[in-house]
Protein backbone atom coordinates (compact mmCIF):
# COMPACT_ATOMS: atom_id res chain seq x y z
CA UNK A 1 0.00 0.00 0.00
CA UNK A 2 0.52 3.44 -0.65
CA UNK A 3 2.11 5.46 2.31
CA UNK A 4 -0.44 8.31 3.74
CA UNK A 5 2.41 10.89 3.50
CA UNK A 6 3.64 10.43 0.11
CA UNK A 7 2.31 13.40 -2.20
CA UNK A 8 3.47 11.11 -5.36
CA UNK A 9 1.42 8.03 -3.71
CA UNK A 10 -1.79 10.13 -3.64
CA UNK A 11 -1.46 11.64 -6.92
CA UNK A 12 -0.78 8.30 -8.66
CA UNK A 13 -3.93 7.00 -6.20
CA UNK A 14 -6.30 9.69 -7.39
CA UNK A 15 -4.99 9.20 -11.04
CA UNK A 16 -5.94 5.16 -10.63
CA UNK A 17 -9.33 5.72 -8.45
CA UNK A 18 -10.62 8.51 -10.87
CA UNK A 19 -11.02 6.68 -13.92
CA UNK A 20 -12.04 3.32 -12.10
CA UNK A 21 -14.61 4.84 -10.54
CA UNK A 22 -16.07 6.75 -13.28
CA UNK A 23 -16.40 3.59 -15.24
CA UNK A 24 -17.78 1.79 -12.19
CA UNK A 25 -20.31 4.16 -12.40
CA UNK A 26 -21.21 3.29 -15.88
CA UNK A 27 -21.08 -0.35 -15.59
CA UNK A 28 -23.47 -0.10 -12.52
CA UNK A 29 -26.35 2.30 -14.60
CA UNK A 30 -26.02 1.29 -17.76
CA UNK A 31 -24.38 -2.35 -17.17
CA UNK A 32 -23.98 -3.94 -20.59
CA UNK A 33 -24.51 -1.40 -22.95
CA UNK A 34 -21.70 0.43 -21.07
CA UNK A 35 -19.64 -2.59 -21.31
CA UNK A 36 -19.78 -3.04 -24.48
CA UNK A 37 -18.23 -0.24 -25.89
CA UNK A 38 -15.70 -1.18 -28.29
CA UNK A 39 -13.24 -0.14 -30.76
CA UNK A 40 -12.18 -1.95 -33.55
CA UNK A 41 -9.17 -1.80 -35.35
CA UNK A 42 -8.56 -3.67 -39.27
CA UNK A 43 -5.37 -5.13 -38.24
CA UNK A 44 -7.23 -6.62 -35.45
CA UNK A 45 -10.09 -9.68 -35.65
CA UNK A 46 -11.42 -8.90 -32.28
CA UNK A 47 -12.60 -5.35 -30.33
CA UNK A 48 -11.12 -3.71 -27.68
CA UNK A 49 -13.81 -3.10 -24.86
CA UNK A 50 -13.46 -0.15 -23.17
CA UNK A 51 -12.73 -2.19 -19.69
CA UNK A 52 -9.31 -3.63 -21.20
CA UNK A 53 -8.61 0.09 -21.64
CA UNK A 54 -9.25 0.72 -18.22
CA UNK A 55 -7.10 -2.14 -17.43
CA UNK A 56 -4.14 -1.40 -19.43
CA UNK A 57 -4.07 2.48 -17.89
CA UNK A 58 -3.97 0.54 -14.40
CA UNK A 59 -1.18 -1.49 -15.16
CA UNK A 60 0.46 1.92 -16.90
CA UNK A 61 -0.11 2.96 -13.58
CA UNK A 62 1.13 0.07 -11.53
CA UNK A 63 4.46 0.26 -13.70
CA UNK A 64 4.89 4.27 -13.04
CA UNK A 65 4.61 3.78 -9.57
CA UNK A 66 7.18 0.83 -9.33
CA UNK A 67 9.44 3.77 -10.30
CA UNK A 68 8.66 6.55 -8.90
CA UNK A 69 7.78 5.73 -5.16
CA UNK A 70 11.17 4.70 -3.19
CA UNK A 71 8.59 1.92 -1.11
CA UNK A 72 7.86 0.32 -3.88
CA UNK A 73 11.37 0.39 -5.37
CA UNK A 74 12.82 -1.24 -2.39
CA UNK A 75 10.44 -4.32 -2.95
CA UNK A 76 11.55 -7.24 -4.94
CA UNK A 77 8.27 -8.69 -7.30
CA UNK A 78 7.70 -12.35 -6.13
CA UNK A 79 8.45 -15.33 -8.24
CA UNK A 80 5.33 -16.70 -7.44
CA UNK A 81 4.19 -13.74 -9.35
CA UNK A 82 6.13 -13.35 -12.18
CA UNK A 83 5.90 -17.02 -13.13
CA UNK A 84 1.82 -16.91 -12.75
CA UNK A 85 2.24 -13.77 -15.43
CA UNK A 86 4.18 -15.66 -17.57
CA UNK A 87 2.59 -18.77 -17.44
CA UNK A 88 -0.85 -16.94 -18.21
CA UNK A 89 0.31 -14.95 -20.83
CA UNK A 90 1.81 -17.93 -22.76
CA UNK A 91 -1.67 -19.51 -21.94
CA UNK A 92 -3.64 -16.62 -23.51
CA UNK A 93 -1.39 -16.59 -26.52
CA UNK A 94 -1.55 -20.60 -27.43
CA UNK A 95 -5.24 -20.26 -26.90
CA UNK A 96 -5.74 -17.57 -29.31
CA UNK A 97 -3.42 -19.07 -31.89
CA UNK A 98 -5.71 -22.23 -31.88
CA UNK A 99 -8.88 -20.99 -31.13
CA UNK A 100 -9.14 -17.31 -31.73
CA UNK A 101 -10.41 -14.18 -30.21
CA UNK A 102 -12.30 -16.12 -27.76
CA UNK A 103 -9.72 -17.16 -25.58
CA UNK A 104 -9.41 -13.17 -24.46
CA UNK A 105 -13.43 -13.65 -22.64
CA UNK A 106 -12.12 -16.77 -21.07
CA UNK A 107 -8.48 -14.86 -19.88
CA UNK A 108 -10.57 -12.26 -18.75
CA UNK A 109 -11.75 -14.24 -15.50
CA UNK A 110 -8.54 -14.31 -14.52
CA UNK A 111 -7.22 -10.84 -15.65
CA UNK A 112 -10.00 -8.61 -14.07
CA UNK A 113 -8.32 -9.65 -10.90
CA UNK A 114 -5.84 -7.50 -11.59
CA UNK A 115 -8.84 -4.83 -10.05
CA UNK A 116 -8.30 -6.40 -6.54
CA UNK A 117 -4.31 -5.61 -6.66
CA UNK A 118 -4.78 -1.98 -7.65
CA UNK A 119 -7.61 -1.44 -5.08
CA UNK A 120 -5.29 -3.16 -2.54
CA UNK A 121 -1.66 -1.38 -3.81
CA UNK A 122 -3.21 2.15 -4.23
CA UNK A 123 -5.88 2.51 -1.47
CA UNK A 124 -5.47 5.58 1.22
CA UNK A 125 -7.94 6.57 3.93
CA UNK A 126 -7.20 10.13 3.31
CA UNK A 127 -8.10 10.22 -0.56
CA UNK A 128 -11.24 11.24 -0.79
CA UNK A 129 -12.23 14.47 2.03
CA UNK A 130 -15.51 15.24 3.66
CA UNK A 131 -16.42 17.36 0.55
CA UNK A 132 -16.35 14.28 -1.41
CA UNK A 133 -18.22 12.39 0.57
CA UNK A 134 -21.44 14.53 0.50
CA UNK A 135 -21.05 14.28 -3.60
CA UNK A 136 -21.25 10.22 -3.55
CA UNK A 137 -24.05 10.20 -0.62
CA UNK A 138 -25.74 12.35 -2.90
CA UNK A 139 -25.24 10.39 -5.75
CA UNK A 140 -26.27 7.30 -4.19
CA UNK A 141 -29.40 8.66 -2.97
CA UNK A 142 -30.26 9.92 -6.76
CA UNK A 143 -29.77 6.37 -7.98
CA UNK A 144 -31.78 5.30 -4.89
CA UNK A 145 -34.32 7.73 -6.39
CA UNK A 146 -34.65 7.16 -10.14
CA UNK A 147 -33.75 3.56 -9.62
CA UNK A 148 -32.42 3.29 -13.28
CA UNK A 149 -29.11 1.14 -12.33
CA UNK A 150 -28.49 -2.52 -12.30
CA UNK A 151 -30.70 -3.19 -8.83
CA UNK A 152 -28.35 -6.47 -8.39
CA UNK A 153 -26.28 -3.51 -6.76
CA UNK A 154 -28.26 -2.01 -4.52
CA UNK A 155 -27.21 -4.15 -1.40
CA UNK A 156 -24.03 -3.02 -2.05
CA UNK A 157 -24.52 0.36 -2.70
CA UNK A 158 -26.33 0.72 0.43
CA UNK A 159 -23.55 -0.33 2.53
CA UNK A 160 -21.68 2.06 0.75
CA UNK A 161 -24.41 4.47 1.79
CA UNK A 162 -24.35 3.67 5.59
CA UNK A 163 -20.13 3.76 5.58
CA UNK A 164 -20.03 6.98 4.10
CA UNK A 165 -22.92 8.30 7.28
CA UNK A 166 -20.02 6.96 9.88
CA UNK A 167 -17.52 8.84 8.50
CA UNK A 168 -19.50 12.21 9.32
CA UNK A 169 -18.53 13.99 12.55
CA UNK A 170 -21.49 15.69 12.98
CA UNK A 171 -23.97 13.49 14.80
CA UNK A 172 -26.68 15.50 13.76
CA UNK A 173 -25.91 15.56 9.80
CA UNK A 174 -25.12 11.94 10.51
CA UNK A 175 -29.02 10.78 11.49
CA UNK A 176 -30.27 13.19 8.86
CA UNK A 177 -28.31 11.39 5.99
CA UNK A 178 -29.46 7.76 8.01
CA UNK A 179 -32.77 9.17 7.91
CA UNK A 180 -33.00 10.04 3.95
CA UNK A 181 -31.40 6.92 3.04
CA UNK A 182 -34.01 4.94 4.87
CA UNK A 183 -36.68 6.87 3.23
CA UNK A 184 -35.48 6.35 -0.45
CA UNK A 185 -33.81 3.34 -0.01
CA UNK A 186 -35.29 0.85 -2.49
CA UNK A 187 -35.57 -2.35 -0.20
CA UNK A 188 -37.84 -4.23 -2.62
CA UNK A 189 -34.85 -4.19 -4.74
CA UNK A 190 -33.00 -6.92 -1.96
CA UNK A 191 -36.08 -9.27 -3.24
CA UNK A 192 -37.25 -8.88 -5.92
CA UNK A 193 -34.46 -9.97 -7.72
CA UNK A 194 -32.75 -13.40 -9.20
CA UNK A 195 -33.34 -15.87 -7.20
CA UNK A 196 -29.42 -16.69 -7.24
CA UNK A 197 -29.09 -12.99 -6.25
CA UNK A 198 -30.77 -13.04 -3.84
CA UNK A 199 -29.22 -15.77 -2.31
CA UNK A 200 -25.96 -13.56 -1.81
CA UNK A 201 -28.43 -10.97 -0.23
CA UNK A 202 -29.49 -12.85 2.45
CA UNK A 203 -25.76 -14.32 3.04
CA UNK A 204 -24.93 -10.53 3.28
CA UNK A 205 -28.02 -9.62 5.33
CA UNK A 206 -27.09 -12.30 8.18
CA UNK A 207 -23.51 -11.04 8.35
CA UNK A 208 -24.78 -7.57 8.59
CA UNK A 209 -27.47 -9.05 11.89
CA UNK A 210 -24.67 -10.88 13.37
CA UNK A 211 -22.08 -7.60 13.30
CA UNK A 212 -25.13 -5.63 14.93
CA UNK A 213 -25.84 -8.27 17.83
CA UNK A 214 -21.92 -8.44 18.22
CA UNK A 215 -21.62 -4.62 18.15
CA UNK A 216 -24.39 -3.09 19.15
CA UNK A 217 -24.04 -1.51 23.18
CA UNK A 218 -28.21 -2.28 23.53
CA UNK A 219 -29.63 -4.48 26.11
CA UNK A 220 -30.10 -8.20 25.19
CA UNK A 221 -33.98 -7.70 24.87
CA UNK A 222 -33.95 -4.40 22.84
CA UNK A 223 -31.18 -6.82 20.36
CA UNK A 224 -34.02 -9.81 20.72
CA UNK A 225 -36.44 -7.38 20.01
CA UNK A 226 -35.30 -5.33 16.92
CA UNK A 227 -34.02 -8.24 15.23
CA UNK A 228 -37.07 -10.07 15.64
CA UNK A 229 -38.58 -7.21 13.77
CA UNK A 230 -35.76 -7.24 11.01
CA UNK A 231 -36.66 -10.99 10.42
CA UNK A 232 -40.48 -10.91 10.27
CA UNK A 233 -40.11 -8.56 7.86
CA UNK A 234 -37.35 -10.45 5.60
CA UNK A 235 -39.95 -13.08 6.20
CA UNK A 236 -42.97 -10.98 4.88
CA UNK A 237 -40.40 -9.76 1.74
CA UNK A 238 -39.95 -13.03 0.83
CA UNK A 239 -43.54 -14.40 1.70
CA UNK A 240 -44.64 -11.50 -0.98
CA UNK A 241 -41.69 -11.72 -4.09
CA UNK A 242 -41.25 -15.24 -3.98
CA UNK A 243 -44.12 -17.00 -2.54
CA UNK A 244 -46.76 -15.14 -3.81
CA UNK A 245 -44.69 -14.30 -6.86
CA UNK A 246 -45.06 -10.25 -6.97
CA UNK A 247 -41.33 -10.85 -8.34
CA UNK A 248 -42.13 -12.97 -11.31
CA UNK A 249 -40.20 -15.43 -9.98
CA UNK A 250 -40.64 -18.26 -7.18
CA UNK A 251 -38.69 -21.10 -5.87
CA UNK A 252 -39.55 -24.87 -6.29
CA UNK A 253 -39.19 -27.44 -3.67
CA UNK A 254 -36.20 -29.98 -3.39
CA UNK A 255 -38.52 -32.58 -4.51
CA UNK A 256 -39.84 -30.65 -7.76
CA UNK A 257 -36.37 -30.46 -9.00
CA UNK A 258 -34.94 -33.91 -8.28
CA UNK A 259 -37.97 -35.05 -10.38
CA UNK A 260 -37.21 -32.72 -12.97
CA UNK A 261 -33.79 -33.74 -13.45
CA UNK A 262 -34.47 -37.72 -12.99
CA UNK A 263 -36.93 -37.32 -15.88
CA UNK A 264 -34.49 -35.21 -17.98
CA UNK A 265 -31.53 -37.34 -17.57
CA UNK A 266 -33.47 -40.44 -18.14
CA UNK A 267 -33.96 -38.69 -21.79
CA UNK A 268 -30.27 -37.94 -22.10
CA UNK A 269 -29.20 -40.95 -21.09
CA UNK A 270 -31.32 -42.90 -23.79
CA UNK A 271 -30.13 -40.47 -26.58
CA UNK A 272 -26.44 -40.07 -25.32
CA UNK A 273 -25.16 -43.13 -27.55
CA UNK A 274 -26.33 -41.89 -30.94
CA UNK A 275 -25.84 -38.27 -30.42
CA UNK A 276 -23.41 -36.10 -32.54
CA UNK A 277 -22.96 -32.26 -31.77
CA UNK A 278 -23.82 -29.78 -34.37
CA UNK A 279 -20.42 -27.90 -35.18
CA UNK A 280 -21.23 -23.96 -34.32
CA UNK A 281 -18.34 -21.30 -34.98
CA UNK A 282 -17.68 -20.07 -31.49
CA UNK A 283 -17.95 -15.76 -31.80
CA UNK A 284 -15.97 -13.73 -28.69
CA UNK A 285 -19.70 -12.15 -28.19
CA UNK A 286 -23.21 -11.44 -29.41
CA UNK A 287 -23.11 -7.91 -29.75
CA UNK A 288 -27.43 -8.17 -30.03
CA UNK A 289 -29.40 -8.48 -26.97
CA UNK A 290 -29.97 -12.02 -25.72
CA UNK A 291 -33.09 -13.83 -26.19
CA UNK A 292 -34.20 -15.55 -22.83
CA UNK A 293 -32.30 -18.79 -23.54
CA UNK A 294 -32.00 -21.24 -20.68
CA UNK A 295 -34.66 -23.52 -21.79
CA UNK A 296 -36.04 -23.01 -25.33
CA UNK A 297 -38.31 -25.87 -24.88
CA UNK A 298 -39.46 -28.24 -22.14
CA UNK A 299 -41.98 -30.47 -22.43
CA UNK A 300 -44.39 -30.16 -19.00
CA UNK A 301 -45.71 -33.24 -17.81
CA UNK A 302 -48.59 -33.69 -15.29
CA UNK A 303 -47.93 -36.42 -13.22
CA UNK A 304 -50.84 -37.98 -11.17
CA UNK A 305 -52.41 -36.01 -8.57
CA UNK A 306 -52.19 -39.02 -6.20
CA UNK A 307 -48.36 -37.96 -6.15
CA UNK A 308 -48.86 -34.72 -4.57
CA UNK A 309 -49.87 -33.81 -0.86
CA UNK A 310 -52.20 -31.38 -2.76
CA UNK A 311 -53.29 -31.23 -6.23
CA UNK A 312 -52.20 -28.08 -8.18
CA UNK A 313 -53.66 -24.84 -6.66
CA UNK A 314 -54.02 -23.20 -10.85
CA UNK A 315 -54.83 -25.23 -13.89
CA UNK A 316 -52.33 -24.24 -17.15
CA UNK A 317 -52.82 -20.98 -18.92
CA UNK A 318 -54.22 -21.75 -22.04
CA UNK A 319 -51.03 -19.64 -23.37
CA UNK A 320 -48.84 -22.12 -22.58
CA UNK A 321 -50.25 -25.07 -23.75
CA UNK A 322 -48.06 -25.06 -26.27
CA UNK A 323 -45.98 -26.69 -23.70
CA UNK A 324 -42.78 -25.06 -24.92
CA UNK A 325 -41.39 -22.02 -23.53
CA UNK A 326 -38.41 -20.25 -22.53
CA UNK A 327 -36.00 -18.51 -19.39
CA UNK A 328 -34.42 -15.45 -19.22
CA UNK A 329 -30.40 -15.65 -18.76
CA UNK A 330 -29.82 -14.74 -15.00
CA UNK A 331 -27.88 -11.44 -15.97
CA UNK A 332 -30.20 -9.93 -18.16
CA UNK A 333 -32.79 -7.87 -17.39
CA UNK A 334 -35.69 -9.62 -19.63
CA UNK A 335 -38.06 -11.59 -17.33
CA UNK A 336 -39.60 -14.55 -18.29
CA UNK A 337 -43.17 -16.20 -17.72
CA UNK A 338 -43.73 -18.28 -14.94
CA UNK A 339 -47.18 -19.04 -15.03
CA UNK A 340 -47.19 -22.63 -16.15
CA UNK A 341 -47.84 -24.96 -13.28
CA UNK A 342 -45.69 -28.19 -12.86
CA UNK A 343 -46.60 -30.66 -9.47
CA UNK A 344 -48.63 -27.98 -8.26
CA UNK A 345 -46.17 -25.22 -7.92
CA UNK A 346 -44.30 -22.92 -10.49
CA UNK A 347 -41.34 -24.88 -12.13
CA UNK A 348 -39.22 -22.63 -14.08
CA UNK A 349 -37.30 -22.09 -11.20
CA UNK A 350 -36.69 -25.93 -11.07
CA UNK A 351 -35.70 -25.93 -15.10
CA UNK A 352 -33.29 -23.09 -14.09
CA UNK A 353 -31.80 -25.12 -11.03
CA UNK A 354 -31.37 -28.67 -13.17
CA UNK A 355 -30.27 -26.28 -16.76
CA UNK A 356 -26.73 -25.33 -14.05
CA UNK A 357 -26.91 -28.86 -12.83
CA UNK A 358 -26.22 -30.28 -16.11
CA UNK A 359 -23.59 -27.59 -17.23
CA UNK A 360 -22.03 -28.49 -14.06
CA UNK A 361 -22.09 -31.77 -14.56
CA UNK A 362 -20.81 -31.93 -17.70
CA UNK A 363 -17.63 -29.48 -16.88
CA UNK A 364 -17.20 -31.66 -14.20
CA UNK A 365 -17.14 -35.10 -16.27
CA UNK A 366 -15.15 -33.63 -18.97
CA UNK A 367 -11.86 -32.08 -16.42
CA UNK A 368 -12.18 -35.98 -14.90
CA UNK A 369 -12.49 -37.55 -18.38
CA UNK A 370 -9.08 -35.37 -19.99
CA UNK A 371 -7.41 -34.06 -16.85
CA UNK A 372 -6.33 -30.53 -17.91
CA UNK A 373 -3.45 -30.10 -14.94
CA UNK A 374 -3.22 -26.44 -16.45
CA UNK A 375 -6.96 -26.41 -17.36
CA UNK A 376 -8.50 -26.39 -20.57
CA UNK A 377 -7.21 -23.72 -23.33
CA UNK A 378 -8.48 -20.23 -23.20
CA UNK A 379 -11.14 -20.16 -26.33
CA UNK A 380 -11.91 -23.85 -26.49
CA UNK A 381 -15.79 -23.54 -26.34
CA UNK A 382 -17.67 -24.75 -23.33
CA UNK A 383 -20.61 -27.08 -24.85
CA UNK A 384 -23.49 -28.90 -22.36
CA UNK A 385 -24.26 -32.34 -24.06
CA UNK A 386 -26.63 -33.02 -21.50
CA UNK A 387 -28.10 -29.50 -22.56
CA UNK A 388 -27.76 -29.83 -26.96
CA UNK A 389 -29.41 -33.34 -26.02
CA UNK A 390 -32.52 -32.14 -24.35
CA UNK A 391 -32.43 -29.26 -26.24
CA UNK A 392 -32.36 -26.21 -23.88
CA UNK A 393 -30.08 -23.22 -24.77
CA UNK A 394 -30.47 -23.77 -28.27
CA UNK A 395 -30.75 -20.00 -28.75
CA UNK A 396 -27.45 -19.57 -27.09
CA UNK A 397 -25.01 -21.98 -28.16
CA UNK A 398 -26.41 -22.31 -31.56
CA UNK A 399 -26.07 -18.90 -31.81
CA UNK A 400 -22.52 -18.13 -30.08
CA UNK A 401 -20.95 -21.70 -30.39
CA UNK A 402 -20.70 -22.00 -26.14
CA UNK A 403 -22.79 -21.47 -23.32
CA UNK A 404 -21.87 -19.63 -20.07
CA UNK A 405 -20.93 -22.10 -17.25
CA UNK A 406 -23.34 -20.01 -14.56
CA UNK A 407 -20.32 -20.66 -11.74
CA UNK A 408 -17.49 -18.72 -11.70
CA UNK A 409 -15.41 -20.83 -9.36
CA UNK A 410 -16.40 -24.05 -11.38
CA UNK A 411 -15.33 -21.77 -14.63
CA UNK A 412 -11.80 -20.88 -13.11
CA UNK A 413 -11.04 -24.37 -11.51
CA UNK A 414 -12.45 -25.40 -15.60
CA UNK A 415 -10.04 -22.85 -17.71
CA UNK A 416 -6.97 -22.93 -14.85
CA UNK A 417 -6.48 -26.42 -13.25
CA UNK A 418 -4.13 -26.11 -10.51
CA UNK A 419 -4.05 -22.57 -10.39
CA UNK A 420 -7.58 -22.18 -10.36
CA UNK A 421 -7.83 -24.33 -7.37
CA UNK A 422 -4.54 -22.02 -5.78
CA UNK A 423 -6.87 -18.90 -6.77
CA UNK A 424 -9.86 -20.01 -5.11
CA UNK A 425 -8.02 -21.15 -2.03
CA UNK A 426 -6.99 -17.24 -1.83
CA UNK A 427 -10.49 -16.17 -2.39
CA UNK A 428 -11.48 -17.92 0.98
CA UNK A 429 -8.63 -17.65 2.71
CA UNK A 430 -8.79 -13.33 1.77
CA UNK A 431 -12.24 -13.62 2.92
CA UNK A 432 -11.83 -15.63 6.13
CA UNK A 433 -9.08 -12.98 6.68
CA UNK A 434 -11.67 -9.91 6.69
CA UNK A 435 -14.28 -11.43 8.81
CA UNK A 436 -11.16 -12.13 11.71
CA UNK A 437 -10.33 -8.45 11.05
CA UNK A 438 -13.73 -7.42 11.58
CA UNK A 439 -14.22 -9.16 14.76
CA UNK A 440 -10.84 -8.30 16.01
CA UNK A 441 -11.63 -4.44 15.00
CA UNK A 442 -15.12 -4.63 16.35
CA UNK A 443 -15.57 -2.25 12.92
CA UNK A 444 -19.07 -1.12 11.71
CA UNK A 445 -17.02 -0.08 8.75
CA UNK A 446 -15.41 -3.84 8.25
CA UNK A 447 -18.44 -5.39 8.38
CA UNK A 448 -20.28 -3.34 6.05
CA UNK A 449 -17.18 -3.92 3.51
CA UNK A 450 -16.90 -7.70 4.15
CA UNK A 451 -21.09 -8.00 3.62
CA UNK A 452 -20.58 -6.24 -0.24
CA UNK A 453 -17.75 -8.73 -0.66
CA UNK A 454 -19.48 -11.91 0.51
CA UNK A 455 -22.85 -10.54 -1.36
CA UNK A 456 -20.72 -11.32 -4.67
CA UNK A 457 -18.66 -13.86 -3.40
CA UNK A 458 -21.64 -16.25 -2.93
CA UNK A 459 -23.68 -14.98 -5.82
CA UNK A 460 -20.63 -16.44 -7.86
CA UNK A 461 -21.82 -19.35 -7.67
CA UNK A 462 -24.69 -19.55 -9.58
CA UNK A 463 -23.63 -16.24 -12.02
CA UNK A 464 -21.24 -15.00 -13.94
CA UNK A 465 -20.33 -12.48 -12.21
CA UNK A 466 -16.27 -12.70 -12.64
CA UNK A 467 -16.27 -12.87 -16.08
CA UNK A 468 -18.41 -10.00 -16.94
CA UNK A 469 -16.67 -6.48 -16.72
CA UNK A 470 -20.08 -4.70 -15.31
CA UNK A 471 -19.71 -6.85 -12.10
CA UNK A 472 -15.81 -8.49 -11.93
CA UNK A 473 -14.53 -5.12 -12.11
CA UNK A 474 -16.38 -3.74 -9.24
CA UNK A 475 -16.29 -6.41 -7.33
CA UNK A 476 -12.65 -7.36 -7.60
CA UNK A 477 -11.47 -3.45 -6.61
CA UNK A 478 -14.38 -3.81 -3.53
CA UNK A 479 -12.20 -6.90 -2.22
CA UNK A 480 -8.61 -5.66 -2.75
CA UNK A 481 -9.92 -1.81 -0.90
CA UNK A 482 -11.33 -4.32 1.63
CA UNK A 483 -8.20 -6.06 2.52
CA UNK A 484 -5.91 -3.01 2.09
CA UNK A 485 -8.32 -1.52 4.84
CA UNK A 486 -8.12 -4.72 6.71
CA UNK A 487 -4.71 -4.55 6.65
CA UNK A 488 -4.68 -1.17 7.91
CA UNK A 489 -6.85 -2.33 10.83
CA UNK A 490 -5.07 -4.88 11.47
CA UNK A 491 -1.67 -2.74 11.87
CA UNK A 492 -3.65 -0.42 13.84
CA UNK A 493 -4.84 -2.97 16.73
CA UNK A 494 -1.37 -5.07 16.41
Amino acid sequence: MIKSDNKTGYFLSFGVFAPILFFCLGYIIFKRDFAETNFSFPFLNFPIFIGELLLAWCVLILVVARFLLPEWRAREIPWIAAFCVVWFSFKVAWGYWIWGPLAFRHAALFYYSIFLVVGYLFFRKDLFNRTLNFVFFAGLIVLFVLRQYDMYWSLSLGCFAVMLILKMTNRKIAWAMMAVLALVFPYQSIFQTARMMLVGNLAAIILLISAFLYLSPLRKLVKLGIILILCGGIIAMFNIYFVQGRSGRTFSSIGAVKELFLEKNRIIESKKSDFKMVEVKPKLYNPEPKPPCLASSLTVRTPPASSFSSPPKTPFVSVYNIKTYSIASPMTTQKAPETVDFNGVKQLSAVNIVFRLFIWRDMIHEFLQHKPVFGFNFGRPLRSESLEIINWGDTEWSRDGWIEPHNSYLNIIYRAGIFGILMIIFIIAGFVRLIATSIRSRSWTMFLLTAAVLNWLVAANFLVVLELPYTAIPVWLIFGLTLAYSEQLKNKFA
